[in-house]
């Protein structure tokens, strides 16, 4: 998304309202990449006297896919974002830093990768479709959400044999130095 602050170029304090939808960056989790819906973005454009503060509210929905059940789910996302925009001219000045801003040259501001790290940031680390989610069963790989499966549980999985049997038989302590 693209914002034009022409308008307040020359107006400390001036604000420009930043009222629209932009198609959703590519999203990267765990298996690739998702789509969200279209991002609408609302807020303004403050000219501060040495740049320009940017606040708005992104709002979109992600598709995800459960990472217990693999049920597909939608994440509605609504996510304030400031950032801070500073003429090209001014690299190398600001104090902490040039990785730390944003920077843009002529009436532009370019607010396509700062809209794709809010949204970035505000997936879920553990996608759920919900908080009480069940998962799949490790036998039958039915998803217990819909209900119980027909499985029998058997003692332990052999795989766990051996650390089973150090709850049953002591460890042999060993006396320093002999």
């Amino acid at each position: 998304m693209q914002v034009n602050i022409h308008a307040i170029r020359e107006q400390k304090g001036g604000q420009l309202p930043i009222e629209g939808e932009t198609k959703s960056p590519p999203l990267e989790v765990a298996g690739g990449e998702i789509q969200c819906s279209p991002v609408r973005v609302h807020g303004t454009v403050t000219h501060t006297g040495k740049g320009y503060l940017v606040q708005v509210r992104l709002r979109c929905e992600a598709r995800l896919e459960c990472t217990r059940c693999l049920s597909p789910f939608v994440l509605s996302i609504d996510r304030p974002m400031q950032e801070m925009y500073y003429p090209e001219r001014l690299r190398g000045q600001h104090p902490e830093g040039d990785d730390v801003a944003n920077w843009f040259s002529g009436d532009v501001l370019d607010l396509s990768e700062a809209i794709r790290e809010h949204l970035q940031l505000a997936l879920p680390m553990k996608r759920l479709c919900r908080e009480d989610c069940r998962g799949l069963c490790p036998t039958c790989g039915k998803n217990l959400n819909e209900g119980p499966c027909d499985c029998r549980r058997t003692g332990v999985d052999e795989r766990w044999a051996a650390l089973g049997r150090l709850l049953v038989e002591p460890v042999p302590r060993q006396r320093g130095g002999e």
